[in-house]
């Protein structure tokens, strides 16, 4: 809390005085109208008067009314007869600061001060004769204490009614003067500001775009705080414009310099003015320019020292020009043409010149050169090269590919922006998307059953072949399982299909007992597919040798002894 002295003062109404200050006077009829003869006066200490004159003083200042003090200079015929009563639209009780004085007189001259050490009813109080006019008058108490408005809030507005309790006087009231002491409450707001354009350096026939930023850390709200910039000659702003967060508020556009005189910051709140400055051809070092905010009246800041802020930058002949990419810095830069796990996605990011260069001064050139990216990426190596004005040269693409997997491939992709031996980094989030599986096919397809030839007792096992296709433009590895059928046995479990070629699965079957068995063969391939087959083997009897009966023996005998007999007949003939 801190005290406050504050008056408001009306000086003047009659002819020859000129009206001053924030009270105002309400006549009954017309101004400068002489305290009228009463018609309904009340002179006694229940209420105000009636009737005759009535001013008003405004305290405008807000706080907690301390004390109050009145000085009152009127004409008056016969001032015996004079009533003035107080009122407060704060509040307070209504009552006759002067009821009645005991001795006869003409005027009034008198501070009413509760501090007083006579009552301002005894005569004394105005001095001897009748001209008690020359102010200051001698300071004395109310009939009732003015204490009756101590505690009350401001603003408000304070009533003087000045009336005459006889017929036949006149008079004038010609000073009205109002002292109030409060006590008020100081608003604490650490209000601050930055400035910057972002660069080190600026060049002659170029621009530069200053941002603003004015706030409020609290802890209280302000309203009417003064943000400004008087920009320096070699900075021409044609326009401006301000954006406000937090609950801010601000002039939203302007044009040269800044002084915005309605920036309002509760606790927390933001305002953020951007001006763009094109510099002269002739300037020289340092472009230095300031900005400040001020607090509104009544607002204490406890950190002054950050109300204001200065950007300067080195002032050159010569800049080089400054690259845009597409997609921008920062962003993600998709692969597209491929759709297949192993098919090939490509994407490229564009390199122009977005600033020209600018100076008098040889052209400056600006390169740009990337880091190597690892698998599945590859590519983006290109160094792109611009020298002088937009327009003059355009960088070639940085380009690259990637191979798609079966889930999204994402790396940072960074490049040096090299500016006439400044350097600066971006970068790019490269994305590779997933691609799609193609699946592996198989001879004979899975769920179906392999039968392997029959084996013959006793004789050798017999096998047969199960042929994986794959279409696709990466290797797949298939693993299976071994049967649960010890007959069945699989020599190679877990084998490799080339891309566009073919596998081969070998089931061999052996068993030395004669009978038919069945197993399952599971199979799953690294692209997430599964394959199973039903085997069926079998091993048959053993084939027996024919003997031959008696009869048919003797059969053979005969067929035998008839052969040699003929054959012995045919060598005699020829001899």
């Amino acid at each position: 809390m801190s005290n406050k002295k504050i008056v408001a003062a009306v000086v003047g109404l009659s002819a020859g005085f000129a009206q001053a200050g924030t009270g105002t006077f309400t006549y009954n009829t017309t101004p400068n109208l002489p305290v009228a003869p009463d018609n309904g006066c009340i002179d006694d200490t229940a209420g105000t008067g009636v009737g005759g004159i009535t001013h008003t003083i405004n305290i405008t200042d807000t706080g907690t009314i301390q004390d109050l003090n009145l000085e009152l200079q009127l004409t008056q015929t016969w001032r015996g007869d004079i009533q003035v009563g107080l009122s407060y639209s704060g509040g307070g009780s209504t009552f006759q600061a002067i009821n009645n004085f005991d001795t006869s007189g003409d005027n009034l001259n008198l501070v009413l001060d509760d501090e007083g050490a006579l009552l301002c009813s005894d005569a004394a109080n105005c001095g001897t004769g009748t001209n008690c006019v020359t102010p200051p008058g001698p300071v004395c108490r109310p009939n009732n204490p003015l204490s009756a408005f101590d505690g009350l809030a401001a603003p408000g507005v304070l009533t003087i009614t000045v009336c005459d309790r006889a017929a036949d006087d006149t008079g004038d009231l010609l000073v009205a003067n109002l002292t109030a002491t409060l006590d008020t409450v100081a608003i604490n707001a650490d209000l601050s500001i930055t400035k910057t354009d972002g660069v080190a350096s600026v060049a002659q026939g170029g621009s530069t775009t200053y941002t603003i930023t004015a706030s409020n850390a609290g802890p209280d709200p302000v309203t009417g705080a003064t943000v400004a910039d008087t920009f320096p000659a070699d900075c021409t702003v044609a326009s401006w414009s301000c954006a406000a967060a937090g609950g801010g508020a601000c002039t939203g556009a302007g044009s040269g310099n800044i002084n915005d005189t309605a920036v309002n910051l509760p606790a927390g709140a933001s305002v953020t003015y951007t001006a763009t400055c094109a510099v002269s051809g002739s300037a020289s070092s340092p472009l230095a320019n300031t900005a400040t905010i001020a607090a509104p009246a009544g607002v204490v800041d406890p950190t002054p020292g950050n109300n204001s802020a200065t950007d300067s930058d080195t002032v050159t002949s010569d800049v080089p020009p400054q690259f845009a990419y597409a997609p921008a810095p920062s962003s993600t830069v998709s692969f597209i043409g491929g759709t297949t796990v192993g098919s090939t996605g490509s994407a490229s990011i564009d390199v122009t010149i977005g600033t020209a260069g600018a100076g008098a001064g040889a052209p400056a050139t600006t390169t740009t050169s990337c880091n190597s990216v690892g698998t599945p990426f590859s590519g983006f190596t290109q160094t792109v090269t611009a020298t002088g004005p937009a327009g003059s040269t355009n960088g070639g693409p940085l380009s690259g590919t990637c191979v798609l997997a079966a889930t999204v491939a994402n790396q940072t992709l960074t490049c040096t922006e090299t500016r006439g031996g400044a350097p600066t980094t971006v970068t790019f989030n490269l994305e590779c998307p997933a691609g799609t599986a193609v699946p592996l096919t198989s001879t004979p397809v899975s769920g179906s059953t392999v039968t392997l030839p029959q084996q013959t007792f006793g004789g050798p096992g017999t096998t047969q072949s199960i042929v994986f296709q794959n279409p696709g433009l990466v290797d797949v590895t298939v693993t299976c399982t071994a049967p649960t059928a010890t007959q069945f046995t699989i020599p190679t479990l877990s084998f490799n299909v080339p891309a566009g070629g073919t596998g081969t699965l070998a089931v061999n079957f052996s068993s030395s007992t004669v009978g038919n068995y069945v197993g399952v063969l599971d199979c799953s391939s690294s692209n997430g597919q599964n394959f199973s087959f039903n085997l069926a083997g079998s091993v048959g009897a053993a084939t027996s040798v024919p003997t031959l009966s008696d009869h048919m023996r003797g059969v053979l005998s005969l067929i035998l002894l008839t052969l040699g007999l003929t054959a012995v007949g045919l060598r005699n003939r020829r001899s």
